[in-house]
């Protein structure tokens, strides 16, 4: 049994435990987080996506506010970063280094420096380093990934892909909106559609952007990005993604890839999320597994470690990659023209 100790526990913190509760091979044996009152009282929180309000069982979990008694714990295995990314690297490599395995939640860090510094450390350390891009996992794109891949519909000629969220006001202190810590909508919100971009489409190597900065607040900078990439495909690719809408706006998740021989139409609010529309007039549904892209990362990274397998699905280096794109896009967002990449 892998014995996990949990940082921070809001949205994506609870999402974790609750996934990890229902884990086989893995526990939760501890808890860190900013309120730990607030955690001993089982309480949810606000996001994006499920729902994060039932009470929850913490029953013989040590609840701590010194993230080091976990980390320097010798019956703990892997620590689950899910704390705001500007102290990500930090903790992250305080982890590696105390001999800890390390799943963190994306993005990886705020600058490719800090990346490197996690990289490093898992390097030194020996551990698996795994951030948390779950869209790689998640059951319709990872139909659409195969799909694109075995080019069973012929040759993607254009894609589209769409991550609106009203403006996420639920984050400790606020520091989702500041964008000096959290990196804007571009790195927090965004980057799941460039990370998933890259490993369908192959490196990205020029962007094109355009979007609105501060309107949430003088600090919170990029909050709505419309990007056009370059990549190892001759395909028209597209990402939209922003989270300067009013409360009461409805998070969209979807996509559409246009292929020679068939369209792929997914929107994670309709009751069938996903569509393949073929040349002969015909709509078919495939059906999709019960679960999200949160459960099968935290499954996947559990058994690399219970079997120390290469964490190959989704690469600290790839995810390094993700960050130098987003930053890339915030440049050319700023210079209003592309960005090649170095």
């Amino acid at each position: 049994m892998l014995k996990i100790g949990l940082l921070g526990f809001g949205f994506m913190g609870v999402t974790h435990y609750r996934i990890y509760q229902h884990l086989p091979g893995a526990e939760v044996v501890g808890i860190f987080d900013l309120e730990p009152g607030k955690v001993g009282r089982g309480e949810g929180v606000a996001g994006n996506i499920g729902d994060a309000e039932e009470q929850l069982d913490l029953s013989g979990v040590k609840i701590t506010g010194n993230a080091d008694e976990l980390i320097e714990a010798k019956d703990i295995d892997i620590i689950d970063v899910c704390l705001p990314t500007f102290v990500h690297a930090d903790f992250a490599v305080k982890a590696l280094e105390a001999g800890k395995h390390v799943f963190c939640e994306k993005p990886m860090a705020l600058t490719p420096s800090e990346c490197d510094m996690m990289i490093d450390a898992r390097d030194e350390s020996g551990k698996k380093l795994m951030i948390g891009h779950c869209i790689r996992f998640w059951p319709e794109y990872v139909y659409a990934s195969r799909v694109i891949k075995e080019k069973k519909h012929g040759e993607v000629i254009s894609a589209f892909f769409r991550r609106l969220s009203p403006t996420p006001s639920w984050s400790y202190e606020s520091w989702i909106l500041q964008e000096e810590k959290s990196g804007g909508a571009l790195l927090d919100l965004h980057i799941h559609d460039i990370d998933y971009i890259y490993s369908v489409f192959g490196n990205i190597t020029e962007v094109s952007s355009s979007g609105v900065q501060n309107v949430v607040s003088p600090d919170s900078g990029v909050g709505y990005v419309l990007t056009k990439y370059q990549t190892g495909s001759p395909a028209l690719v597209t990402a939209e993604g922003g989270w300067h809408f009013h409360e009461g706006f409805p998070f969209n998740m979807s996509f559409h890839i246009r292929c020679e021989e068939g369209t792929l139409l997914f929107d994670a609010g309709q009751e069938k999320t996903l569509a393949v529309c073929t040349p002969d007039g015909k709509t078919h549904y495939p059906a999709m597994p019960g679960t999200t892209g949160w459960d099968e990362e935290l499954k996947y990274f559990v058994e690399c470690v219970k079997d120390n397998k290469r964490v190959d699905a989704s690469p600290p280096e790839e995810s390094k990659t993700a960050v130098e794109t987003a930053l890339m896009e915030h440049e050319s967002l700023q210079i209003n023209s592309s960005v090649r990449s170095l």
